[in-house]
């Protein structure tokens, strides 16, 4: 797929996935806090810092394959979490 050639179509439709459930849940917050942007961006920096960071350190035999299987699940499991 374009510049990646390590990237096959089932990564790039599961980032889609993704993409589309965590936006889900950030517009749900932003909704719910009376369109408060700054809580908005800390749920955004939240999870990129921990799927970055803590993750790679806690769990350093997981590929990112797994990491990216574990946001789209946190990502769908917020979805009906949140009213």
């Amino acid at each position: 797929m374009g510049d990646r050639p390590d990237v096959s179509w089932w990564q790039a439709a599961e980032f889609v996935v993704t993409t589309i459930a965590f936006s889900s849940v950030t517009t749900r917050v932003f909704n719910r806090t009376g369109g408060s942007l700054p809580l908005a961006m800390l749920l955004h920096v939240s999870f990129n810092n921990h799927f970055s960071v803590p993750w790679s350190e806690m769990f350093p035999w997981l590929s990112s394959g797994n990491t990216t299987h574990a946001f789209l699940i946190s990502s769908g499991v917020s979805l009906p979490c949140t009213p």
